[in-house]
Protein backbone atom coordinates (compact mmCIF):
# COMPACT_ATOMS: atom_id res chain seq x y z
CA UNK A 1 0.00 0.00 0.00
CA UNK A 2 1.23 3.41 -0.88
CA UNK A 3 1.87 6.10 2.03
CA UNK A 4 -0.33 8.32 0.02
CA UNK A 5 -3.64 6.35 0.30
CA UNK A 6 -3.29 5.74 4.26
CA UNK A 7 -5.58 8.11 6.71
CA UNK A 8 -4.60 10.49 7.81
CA UNK A 9 -4.44 8.84 11.86
CA UNK A 10 -2.67 6.05 9.93
CA UNK A 11 0.17 8.38 9.15
CA UNK A 12 0.06 10.30 12.74
CA UNK A 13 1.06 7.14 14.10
CA UNK A 14 3.45 6.32 11.56
CA UNK A 15 5.23 9.49 11.92
CA UNK A 16 5.76 9.45 15.55
CA UNK A 17 5.99 5.60 15.97
CA UNK A 18 10.28 4.83 16.64
CA UNK A 19 10.26 1.68 14.83
CA UNK A 20 9.25 3.67 11.81
CA UNK A 21 12.04 3.33 8.86
CA UNK A 22 13.81 5.85 7.13
CA UNK A 23 12.05 5.36 3.80
CA UNK A 24 8.96 5.76 5.19
CA UNK A 25 9.68 9.23 7.17
CA UNK A 26 11.05 10.41 4.20
CA UNK A 27 7.75 9.89 2.48
CA UNK A 28 5.86 11.03 5.63
CA UNK A 29 7.87 14.13 5.87
CA UNK A 30 6.89 15.18 2.35
CA UNK A 31 2.85 15.22 3.61
CA UNK A 32 0.09 17.81 3.10
CA UNK A 33 -0.64 17.67 6.48
CA UNK A 34 1.55 19.70 8.97
CA UNK A 35 0.63 17.50 11.92
CA UNK A 36 2.29 14.29 9.73
CA UNK A 37 5.35 16.37 9.29
CA UNK A 38 5.58 17.60 12.80
CA UNK A 39 5.97 13.85 14.18
CA UNK A 40 8.44 13.42 11.76
CA UNK A 41 10.55 15.94 12.75
CA UNK A 42 9.62 14.86 16.49
CA UNK A 43 10.50 11.16 15.97
CA UNK A 44 13.65 9.75 17.37
CA UNK A 45 14.75 8.27 14.82
CA UNK A 46 14.76 11.03 11.82
CA UNK A 47 17.97 11.17 10.35
CA UNK A 48 19.17 14.56 9.45
CA UNK A 49 19.18 14.17 6.12
CA UNK A 50 15.23 13.75 6.71
CA UNK A 51 15.08 16.85 8.69
CA UNK A 52 16.54 18.57 6.31
CA UNK A 53 14.10 17.47 3.56
CA UNK A 54 11.62 18.48 5.62
CA UNK A 55 12.79 22.06 5.39
CA UNK A 56 12.85 21.70 2.12
CA UNK A 57 9.09 20.88 1.66
CA UNK A 58 8.33 23.60 3.71
CA UNK A 59 10.42 25.98 1.72
CA UNK A 60 8.23 25.04 -1.16
CA UNK A 61 4.83 26.28 0.48
CA UNK A 62 3.40 29.41 0.11
CA UNK A 63 2.55 29.34 3.81
CA UNK A 64 4.98 27.42 5.42
CA UNK A 65 3.69 25.53 9.14
CA UNK A 66 5.41 28.03 11.87
CA UNK A 67 5.18 24.82 14.41
CA UNK A 68 7.31 22.24 11.97
CA UNK A 69 9.92 25.03 11.20
CA UNK A 70 10.39 25.91 14.95
CA UNK A 71 10.63 22.11 15.87
CA UNK A 72 12.89 21.60 13.13
CA UNK A 73 15.31 24.91 15.01
CA UNK A 74 14.92 23.01 17.76
CA UNK A 75 15.79 19.24 16.81
CA UNK A 76 19.38 18.36 18.19
CA UNK A 77 19.87 16.51 15.17
CA UNK A 78 19.20 19.17 12.92
CA UNK A 79 22.64 20.76 10.71
CA UNK A 80 23.63 24.06 11.48
CA UNK A 81 24.15 25.35 8.23
CA UNK A 82 19.83 24.60 8.37
CA UNK A 83 19.57 26.58 10.81
CA UNK A 84 21.20 29.14 9.36
CA UNK A 85 18.68 29.26 6.64
CA UNK A 86 16.03 29.11 9.35
CA UNK A 87 16.81 31.98 10.88
CA UNK A 88 17.68 33.74 7.05
CA UNK A 89 14.13 32.89 5.87
CA UNK A 90 11.73 32.77 8.67
CA UNK A 91 13.91 34.46 11.80
CA UNK A 92 10.68 36.53 12.96
CA UNK A 93 9.46 33.25 13.57
CA UNK A 94 11.56 31.85 16.09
Amino acid sequence: MDIKDLSFRAKLLLAETDDTDQITLWELAQDKASWVRLRVVNNLNSSSKILVGVLGYEKTLKVPAYEVLRALYKNKKFPLFAKKIIETLYGDLL
